[in-house]
């Protein structure tokens, strides 16, 4: 009886059924891509990362035996093993090393192929077979991969003709682990093996189910890391780890959450509160309209569990209805949406994901029923308080009764007349005084959708990808770093005095500067003793004294000291610390080192030397933390004279008409090529930083409008409820003489009011939190010289009024055109 009942209130009134099935639709399909955007963040991070690594594959294990993998394949917890094994290496012309690899077929299929861009012919099967990277072939000096061509490599065996089997073509950064293998087949592996035993490192994924990945994604979305611990553990019993084992992540395995993640569930809390606030209020208007028929439903004898029972159920309808629609939109949109709003922040082409999960979408379905059952639940209790004979009277004719009295007396056409005579303004004042608990949700939404489109304007608008690459790489148009921890002389793979020389001397470099250290010993003395106590009471840290304490001297090129306050840079005579006569001390502000004389030597060998500090340089002026021992700042020439120093950076700038490609790759060919040394570019740090910025409008512009539109459906929605309510009271106004123009001023009266309210709050809540945007970004950004844009927020206020005036004067015309007894029956 319920259900039956259910259904024939879902027929009843097409119009306003479409109206919530069409809400709550919106509100799952908003729910469902927020959250699958959030997660596809995570995702697409998850694909560059595997990308850049070579392999799919989250742990590892060396050294390992084909016990061991079958005692893992077999123990149900992995998903996917496989076997990489290290066959010998092959050298280049150049005399660069190119691992020699073999993969097992599980290996290949299921974390290597999948790592690639596209892959292309098949893995070797011959002993004379290979298969590599294009990038790899071209170091090696083909021009182009063709399959079944000859490569030559020189191996311990010699120089050898092996055959193309297939290539892959990769976007991964230069230098990243597993790019430059070459594998080779198994007979290939077996005649190697003959010669010295082979170490084989078994790679494995964990089984996972689709819930776990969901939680895990949106774990990391939010940086709240996940633990594989009680696995592990489990595994290191199963297969029996030995020593000289190791068990380790191939990549940290759930990523790190992005420093966004909080401030993306800050930005989109209020998006889906206004999607619950749009459903609700849609829903709930449209109960209020059923109260006359609870009335009805009771008088004939139904109890308050039955009702509850019928309109649970119409409501579980339309839930199920609107909910299938919105996740259903997602479903066939998300895949088009998620990569045009993501795609500009990933560099590698094809690495974006859109992730949308069955576990999302039945988050999404439920908050729109959640919302939808409150709605009917708060509408349901207040029609209990009320009785059946007032709810009787409780409809549209019975709701506007008191105001139709009120309007039964003559009124003036203008907002103020006569004394005794009722106005339009009295009408409109009392109509906004009932109405506007019911009005003020929509435009809260309203509200909320335009203060955060003027943020977004805000932030956008002065996010300038010049000025960021000039913050980021120092002017420079290319930057050469080393983020090695371990100094020069530990390392094969460091930049070297000869590759800044070969830069320097690249045909269109203009200028070139230096950022270089030497770790040494300094001495203590009674000069460093006020330092380090304004240090240790500072941070509270405490440093054993000794007669030589660990520092560093930095080699840094008179540009360097560019963002100097001016102040200071009137004291400081560059020519002569451009020959090497002038020593700088990054120092604590309130300890100048002016005039002291400092002790150092290197750590490893090398003789005593006195500096003697020229200016100490405020160390928040150069973006360097303090430390419990100044670092003395030199010309790189003069701290080349002191012994090896590691180059940590190198700025390159280009002359006019210089050819911005050649140069780049030939710094590539210079510097080594290993993960911690990168090359960045000023086009490519621009490109990025656009894309970024594009992605944050897109983004955050797509989600304000979208907020918008709810915002104003529901406003829109609210008052057609509004004037339609009033039906009575507007035809027993035109009985009594109110002509056309009246009405549409008293109906435009009243949206003016509304409409001012709604542009105050837009005016205030714009300009506070543009304001705070401004400032934060200020303060936390340097290379974004931020203003408020006013245009947007006065352009908004503007649509609003336009928005609240011109609805109710569409809606009382189509009504004002009805005859007067089709209004009075209807209700």
């Amino acid at each position: 009886m319920a259900m039956l009942l259910a259904f024939k209130l879902f027929r009843k009134n097409r119009v306003r059924t479409c109206i919530l099935l069409v809400s709550v639709a919106v509100m799952s399909f908003l729910s469902a891509l927020i959250f699958s955007l959030g997660v596809s963040v995570i995702a697409s991070a998850e694909r560059d990362g595997i990308r850049s690594q070579g392999t799919s594959a989250q742990y590892r294990l060396t050294d390992s035996t084909e016990r061991q993998r079958e005692a893992l394949s077999s123990s149900g917890l992995a998903e996917s093993v496989g076997v990489k094994t290290l066959a010998g290496e092959a050298q280049a012309n150049g005399g660069r090393s190119y691992p020699l690899v073999y993969a097992d077929r599980e290996e290949w299929e299921q974390h290597r192929r999948t790592a690639f861009d596209r892959c292309y012919g098949s893995y070797p099967q011959g002993a004379g077979e290979i298969a590599t990277s294009k990038s790899v072939l071209k170091s090696l000096g083909y021009g182009r991969a063709d399959i079944g061509m000859s490569v030559e490599l020189h191996t311990a065996g010699g120089a050898q003709e092996f055959v193309l089997s297939g290539y892959f073509e990769d976007s991964m950064d230069a230098g990243a682990a597993e790019k430059n293998n070459i594998y080779v087949s198994e007979p290939y592996l077996e005649t190697a093996g003959k010669a010295a035993p082979l170490e084989a490192t078994l790679y494995f994924n964990f089984k996972r189910s689709a819930l776990e990945r969901d939680m895990r994604l949106v774990g990391n979305f939010f940086d709240m890391p996940h633990s594989d611990a009680s696995k592990i553990i489990k595994i290191k019993e199963i297969m029996g780890i030995g020593d000289g084992q190791s068990l380790s992540p191939v990549v940290p395995p759930y990523g790190n959450g992005p420093a966004s993640g909080w401030l993306y569930l800050i930005f989109i809390l209020p998006v889906l509160a206004c999607g619950v606030v749009f459903v609700y209020n849609a829903m709930h208007l449209s109960m209020v309209r059923e109260i006359r028929q609870f009335g009805l439903f009771r008088a004939i004898g139904m109890s308050t569990g039955q009702l509850t029972r019928v309109y649970a159920a119409h409501g579980a309808i339309i839930a199920a209805l609107g909910g299938a629609l919105g996740i259903l939109a997602c479903r066939l949109s998300a895949g088009y949406v998620i990569p045009q709003i993501l795609r500009p922040l990933n560099v590698m082409e094809g690495s974006v994901q859109a992730w949308l999960s069955p576990t999302l979408c039945v988050v999404a379905a439920a908050m729109s029923l959640a919302t939808v059952v409150v709605a009917i639940m708060v509408t349901l209790r207040k029609a209990s308080k009320i009785g059946i004979a007032d709810c009787a009277k409780y409809s549209v004719r019975g709701a506007a009764r008191k105001r139709a009295r009120a309007a039964a007396t003559p009124c003036s056409a203008d907002a103020s007349g006569p004394r005794g005579m009722v106005t339009i303004g009295d009408i409109a004042r009392k109509n906004i005084s009932s109405g506007i608990g019911t009005t003020l949700p929509s435009i809260v939404i309203l509200v909320i959708g335009i203060v955060l489109f003027n943020v977004v304007s805000a932030v956008t608008a002065n996010m300038d990808a010049g000025k960021y690459a000039d913050y980021a790489l120092g002017g420079a148009d290319i930057l050469v770093q080393d983020t090695y921890y371990e100094a020069s002389y530990l390392r094969d793979t460091a930049v070297t005095a000869q590759n800044v020389e070969s830069i320097r001397n690249i045909p269109g470099v203009a200028n070139l500067s230096l950022i270089s250290e030497m770790d040494v010993q300094m001495k203590y003395s009674p000069a460093l003793e006020a330092y380090m106590e304004r240090f240790e009471s500072k941070y509270g840290e405490v440093y054993e004294k000794a007669e030589y304490m660990e520092s560093k001297l930095v080699g840094a090129s008179a540009s360097h000291f560019d963002g100097l306050a001016e102040r200071d840079r009137r004291r400081i005579d560059f020519e002569d610390y451009g020959r090497g006569q002038v020593f700088l001390a990054g120092s604590d502000s309130d300890i100048p080192l002016d005039g002291t004389e400092l002790e150092v030597r290197p750590q490893i060998g090398g003789m005593l030397v006195t500096l003697k500090i020229d200016h100490t340089i405020p160390v928040d002026q150069i973006n360097v933390g303090e430390q419990p021992l100044p670092y003395v700042y030199m010309d790189p020439s003069a701290l080349d004279a002191l012994g090896e120093p590691i180059v940590r950076e190198i700025r390159v700038a280009l002359g006019g008409g210089a050819d911005y490609a050649s140069v780049l790759s030939e710094v590539r060919d210079i510097v080594p090529s290993v993960p911690e040394i990168s090359v960045k570019d000023r086009l490519s740090e621009e490109k990025a930083f656009a894309g970024s910025r594009d992605t944050l409008r897109q983004a955050g512009f797509f989600a304000v409008f979208l907020l918008i539109a709810i915002g104003m459906i529901s406003v829109a929605n609210t008052m057609i409820f509004a004037i339609h309510s009033r039906r009575f009271e507007l035809a027993a106004m035109h009985s009594l003489g109110m002509t056309m123009g009246q009405g549409m001023r008293l109906v435009a009266l009243e949206g003016l009011c509304y409409g001012c309210v709604c542009g105050a709050l837009v005016l205030a809540g714009g300009l506070a939190s543009g304001s705070a945007a401004v400032k934060l970004l200020s303060e936390e950004a340097e290379y974004m010289d931020v203003s408020l844009p006013l245009a947007p927020l006065l352009t908004a206020v503007a649509l609003v009024a336009c928005l609240f005036v011109s609805v109710p004067i569409v809606v009382f015309r189509s009504y004002y055109e009805q005859p007067i007894a089709a209004l009075l029956r209807a209700e």
